[in-house]
């Protein structure tokens, strides 16, 4: 059943559909790398493709992969059998990856999607984003409105290959007949409950996560991994959005249910690594029962680990939840905690909180010492300006796990250099201080703190900037022609490599067209805008560095 609830999904919702080079590339292609997973250690990275009738002999998948990546082996799943797949390199690029797949020899069929598994391993930590971790290689020839880019539309979520630290403690590890049962015997005078956890999983789990009436025992909400590695949710006739989500093999995975209640009804959402993949509203006859949420394992051969249990009323918004995923605590001041568990203590969980609300049970867990992404928060950092002196201060907020911290400082964005230097106090309260000299007026100068750990992981706090001078990053010149019709050019002259969005906007402020996001290196770089498809008017083209942003108006005349 999960199986074809997947290949149903797949062939009804949006794929990243790239075109890519060659007469015998896939006609439909989507890569998933792993959001979050440890370096040094393996991870697994799923391809999905199909072909279609105009195919021939030969199907040819090229794309590029980070440069600290290696892939150590790929494999296709065929039916129950995996069959293992040569990879070739580049002749001018080694991060350039090719995969031949011999249509007759490995009996594909048309219009039936497939999937590769990549073996991968990173020596290196960096952080990108999801859909450039690996770049498809497209072809330059093709328009076909059937093939997307990447979209602008707040979806396309960081992926990362990270450096464990000590700060992660423990986490448990649920094997095959284990489990955790969380019993609300309140749930009539609770709003918006919100559970988070980190999830890390191996092979195939059924029903990892329930939801289920305490009385009758109907299932309101189960959650799965399927087969192919994917999140698999039941079909509901009230559902609002459902997005495939992977995870993969050895990697973590931020997971979030909110259980929003008003008095008709009640809506479910699930969040995996911030991103909404499923939301559905049932009637009111869930509203007016307590609950229990089951985390259980009832799988052989199967495994899962969690850290990081936290259950909200929460009355924030979910973005604040999503932004401290990777810290063990954070305040949100129009909810309420109601519990946490972050595992580093080892016991079989098995009481009931003072209140009465809520009743923890746990069976056969074991502990272990955690990887997931959970790092110590940085510092935090203010800079003033004085009449002969910058006065910078700072404070830790988990002071148990801070070493020593450095200043450092840029000038007019040059290189950070190290100022001073001082060992981390015990005193959860102590508030650091240090004066540097003065800038010149024609100067900008950002500082940060570095705070370097005990476990040697390290943390950044945000930079602050000191002075009135602007860094000019890049110039936008007019574009050409002006007026148009219905083809423009826009100029972007790059001074200080970085991340750019190049985006088009109408004249009540709608997004028309994205043009660019991502790295632009030095140079002179120029963007197409056609505005075939739009009227006549005023629209806006404006460009957007981390530090800078400027906007020019343009004329299309038809």
């Amino acid at each position: 059943m999960h199986r074809f609830l997947l290949f149903l999904t797949l062939l009804q919702i949006l794929f990243f559909n790239l075109n890519l080079i060659g007469q015998n590339s896939p006609s439909f292609i989507r890569i998933d790398p792993p959001i979050f997973a440890p370096v040094n250690q393996n991870f697994y990275s799923s391809i999905i493709f199909k072909i279609d009738e105009k195919q021939q002999k030969i199907v040819n998948i090229k794309f590029n992969k980070p440069k600290s990546v290696s892939i150590n082996s790929a494999y296709i799943r065929l039916n129950n059998a995996k069959k293992i797949l040569n990879l070739t390199t580049g002749k001018f690029n080694r991060n350039e990856i090719n995969i031949n797949l011999n249509i007759e020899e490995l009996k594909l069929a048309k219009n039936v999607p497939y999937q590769i598994i990549l073996e991968c391993n990173s020596s290196k930590s960096f952080q990108t984003k999801k859909q450039a971790f690996f770049s498809i290689i497209e072809n330059p020839k093709n328009n076909s409105n059937n093939y997307a880019k990447i979209s602008d539309d707040g979806n396309d979520y960081d992926a990362q290959i990270y450096s464990i630290q000590k700060t992660a403690g423990n986490s448990i590890k649920l094997l095959n007949e284990s489990g955790i049962k969380l019993a609300f015997n309140d749930f009539t005078n609770w709003s918006n409950l919100y559970t988070e956890f980190w999830l890390k999983s191996k092979n195939i789990i059924n029903d990892f996560f329930v939801i289920e009436k305490q009385i009758s025992g109907d299932t309101l909400l189960s959650i799965s991994k399927n087969e192919f590695g994917f999140i698999s949710l039941p079909i509901k006739e009230n559902e609002l959005k459902r997005i495939d989500s992977y995870i993969g093999e050895n990697s973590w995975n931020y997971v979030g249910i909110m259980v929003e209640k008003d008095i008709s009804n009640v809506g479910i959402k699930i969040f995996v690594n911030s991103e909404l993949i499923y939301s559905f509203v049932s009637d009111n006859n869930f509203a007016l029962d307590n609950l229990n949420f089951l985390m259980n394992n009832n799988n052989e051969n199967s495994a899962f680990a969690i850290d990081r249990l936290k259950i909200w009323e929460f009355g924030n918004n979910i973005e604040l939840a999503n932004k401290n995923k990777h810290f063990i605590s954070y305040d949100a001041d129009s909810s309420r905690l109601i519990y946490q568990n972050n595992f580093d203590e080892e016991m079989q969980l098995n009481f009931e909180l003072p209140n009465k609300k809520l009743k923890i049970e746990s069976k056969n867990i074991s502990y272990q010492n955690s990887d997931a992404p959970i790092f110590s928060k940085a510092p935090k950092l203010t800079v003033t300006l004085g009449s002969s002196y910058n006065s910078i201060v700072w404070y830790v907020q988990e002071y148990s796990v801070a070493k020593e911290f450095e200043i450092e400082r840029s000038i007019s964005n040059g290189e950070y250099e190290v100022v001073f230097k001082t060992l981390a106090d015990d005193d959860p309260l102590k508030i650091y201080y240090f004066t540097d000299e003065l800038i010149s007026e024609n100067e900008v100068a950002y500082y940060r703190v570095r705070q370097i750990n005990r476990d040697g992981s390290e943390v950044y706090s945000p930079e602050v900037k000191i002075g009135n001078k602007e860094i000019q990053e890049f110039n936008l010149s007019q574009n050409y022609p002006n007026p148009f019709n219905p083809v423009t050019s826009i100029y972007v002259e790059v001074i200080i490599p970085t991340e750019f969005r190049v985006n088009v906007y109408d004249l009540v402020g709608n997004k028309v067209a994205m043009l660019y996001h991502g790295y632009l290196a030095e140079g002179l770089h120029t963007f197409e805008f056609d505005g075939s498809s739009l009227p006549s008017g005023i629209y806006f083209y404006e460009v957007n560095s981390p530090k800078s942003q400027i906007v020019k108006k343009m004329i299309l005349a038809k």
